[in-house]
């Protein structure tokens, strides 16, 4: 099995492409007035690890840039992201978060 830094990082990659993808038709679905992706999908896919993938898309596509509450909640999802992934990688703290994982479940 691969090192858990190594399974973080696909986690954290795919989930950012899947989260540029979304941003992307979103988009294109605003232009050609087809149905749009909704803004607690997008969200909740940054939230889930994409958010540097949505935050890039954001900006490329120059899509939800002003649109408020929106971009708050999509900058927190990054910080989130950020944060998570440093205590992640600290293993004590990984040891912590399964051990209560397991014992809430």
């Amino acid at each position: 099995m691969p090192p858990f830094e190594v399974l973080l990082a696909i986690w954290i990659g795919a989930a950012s492409v899947a989260s540029y993808v979304q941003f992307f038709w979103d988009k294109l679905s605003a232009q050609k007035g087809w149905r749009r992706v909704s803004e607690s999908a997008l969200l909740g896919t940054a939230l889930l690890g994409g958010a540097l993938g949505g935050k890039i898309a954001q900006r490329v596509f120059r899509h939800k840039t002003r649109k408020e509450p929106f971009r708050t909640h999509l900058n927190r999802a990054l910080v989130f992201n950020i944060v998570g992934v440093a205590v992640l990688l600290v293993p004590q703290s990984r040891e912590c978060i399964i051990e209560r994982a397991i014992a809430f479940f």
